[in-house]
């Protein structure tokens, strides 16, 4: 009767029955368990319709059995909470886009991502990993292993985790387990902000059917996992087709060192340090939040050039300020990730582009004469060789077009950080863009430029 029953409440309490009155029959207690499950779902069901008394109501049914096993009671545990305070699914994201904390905001974004299976959930699980991977390290490096076998274990049974992600921490995962200490990886301590081109509405280029936004995204999760997989810290910024503002993703590097910065300043106690930092990090966040409203976006004081009497831009206060900040950060690099085209057919090879201080002074970019002086031309020139160099005769995209060029983009303007631009290939020359679709050149892509970024750090 419990088996044959499509009512998922009716089959949850006949199993329960069937349970305290034949306790030893494995087929109750297994009913039990399933028919939990089912409870579960119609709870969420309810919450995601944020009928949140009816979703505790269910939630309450499980914890209050004894035989429901006790995964299933913590979850609903986990969910009751959010249903009891009201949570929801704006406030969720927003609460585990805010928390300073590694796990808890790991464990929010898994909760988002269980109860609503949104792609922007996705994307923190895939960020979070790598905050919570970096923790199991240190914990590793210092040979506490019962710590570090906890975090590599949640990463494990998370939903959502990448797979380059997945398969580091079962590496290290098993030296943990044997009492071993994992021999430091090429990227250790390195930060790569990965910034994926396109996405969203701005498909990018466009030829036979294939968006450039489609091969970025492809090649660059691609990356991220190989650079993960050496030891790197990555930021991406986006992990999804979704739309990023082009000059958020040059903001979003800026975000990160000022964070940083403001750590070492919390540390040795400076308060104007602090205090001046605090105010720069809440200009860069006011950006970000308003990277869909021009008008306000544009009226922040950190992104807002000037124009001099000539005509020529004068860069923010506040982001020379923050440039000069980043002159010291040489472990962290940005990487835009593209796909090229022309009108013509026959252009064709693999560019990498920087801008320079140099660039700045040449005739072709009049407006922003003297933008920036600062700029670490050395290391700029250094990373797009490097990666140049390792991809170069491995892709058969090479060609009189292939090279290293200084030109101007704003992605590599608006940042001090040590940048480059990455156009993989021509997708406007039909024998590249053949090669540009074969998941194989994704895989030799993420494999050589990891390559690059590597000899640029030894």
């Amino acid at each position: 009767k419990a088996n044959n029953s499509p009512y998922a409440s009716e089959k949850f309490n006949l199993y329960i029955k069937g349970y305290e009155l034949y306790p030893n029959d494995s087929r109750f207690k297994e009913g039990v368990a399933s028919s939990a499950v089912n409870i579960l779902n119609l709870g969420k069901k309810y919450h995601r319709q944020e009928s949140f008394n009816t979703a505790i109501d269910y939630y309450d049914r499980i914890i209050n059995i004894d035989s429901v096993p006790e995964n299933i009671k913590n979850k609903s545990r986990e969910y009751r909470n959010l249903a009891n305070h009201g949570i929801t699914r704006e406030k969720l994201y927003a609460q585990a886009n805010t928390s300073p904390y590694a796990s808890e905001k790991f464990s929010l974004y898994i909760q988002g991502y269980e109860l609503y299976s949104g792609e922007e959930f996705k994307e923190g699980i895939a960020s979070s990993a790598i905050s919570m991977l970096n923790l199991a390290k240190r914990y590793h490096s210092q040979r506490n292993f019962d710590t570090a076998i906890s975090y590599y274990n949640r990463i494990l049974i998370a939903p959502a985790v990448p797979s380059g992600i997945l398969n580091q921490t079962k590496e290290l995962l098993k030296l943990a387990q044997d009492g071993k200490i994992y021999n430091s990886l090429p990227l250790t301590g390195k930060t790569i902000i990965l910034d994926i081109g396109h996405g969203g509405i701005d498909g990018g280029a466009h030829r036979s059917g294939i968006n450039e936004k489609d091969l970025n995204l492809s090649m660059g999760l691609k990356l991220r996992d190989a650079l993960v997989a050496q030891g790197a810290t990555v930021i991406t910024t986006r992990t999804t087709d979704k739309y990023v503002d082009l000059y958020d993703r040059a903001m979003i590097a800026n975000k990160i060192i000022v964070e940083r910065e403001l750590s070492k300043a919390k540390n040795s106690g400076d308060k104007a340090k602090i205090s001046d930092l605090q105010y720069k990090l809440q200009l860069i966040q006011q950006v970000l939040d308003n990277s869909h409203r021009v008008g306000t976006r544009e009226n922040v004081g950190i992104v807002k050039a000037e124009q001099n009497s000539k005509g020529d831009y004068v860069i923010p206060k506040n982001l020379k300020e923050v440039f000069d900040i980043q002159k010291q950060y040489k472990d962290t690099i940005f990487l835009s990730l593209h796909n090229n085209a022309s009108t013509s057919t026959t252009s064709r090879g693999t560019q990498v582009y920087v801008a320079t201080n140099k660039t700045f002074t040449g005739k072709l970019q009049t407006p922003y004469l003297g933008y920036y002086n600062g700029y670490d031309d050395a290391n700029r020139l250094k990373l797009a060789n490097n990666i140049f160099n390792a991809m170069h005769g491995k892709l058969g995209l090479d060609g009189k077009n292939a090279g290293v060029y200084q030109d101007f983009h704003a992605v590599t303007r608006e940042t001090n950080v040590i940048s480059a631009i990455l156009e993989v290939g021509f997708m406007s020359n039909p024998s590249e863009l053949e090669i540009l679709k074969q998941k194989s050149t994704h895989d030799k892509v993420a494999k050589y430029v990891t390559e690059g970024i590597i000899n640029y750090f030894e």
